[in-house]
């Protein structure tokens, strides 16, 4: 709507699902599984080009960050275990958008 160009900046909150399945290891043997939700932060910036009247190509990065934290089980002595990471992913997208 300002132009050709147009610059543009996103944030948002993504919520992350995962579920983590011990296989059978010398340090895992026996555990259960666990499922853990989490809300993590998302942060991008692009610019947008129009190419024709409702036809848009754009460039994108974008940055999520999330927290994961599961509580595993061992099934014979039933002794917890504990897994916390931190995923944090970078990407760069190219692509069009229509706009109607």
């Amino acid at each position: 709507p300002w132009g050709r160009i147009q610059p543009y900046v996103l944030t948002g909150l993504p919520l992350s699902i995962t579920t983590v399945e011990p296989r059978n290891t010398r340090f895992f043997r026996n555990h259960t599984s666990d499922t853990s939700l989490s809300v993590g932060y998302k942060a991008a910036g692009g610019l947008a080009v129009q190419v024709y009247a409702n036809l848009m190509m754009f460039v994108e990065y974008r940055y999520n960050h999330t927290d994961i934290d599961v509580d595993l089980e061992d099934g014979a002595s039933a002794s917890p275990s504990s897994l916390h990471t931190q995923l944090n992913t970078h990407s760069a997208l190219i692509g069009l958008s229509i706009h109607w």
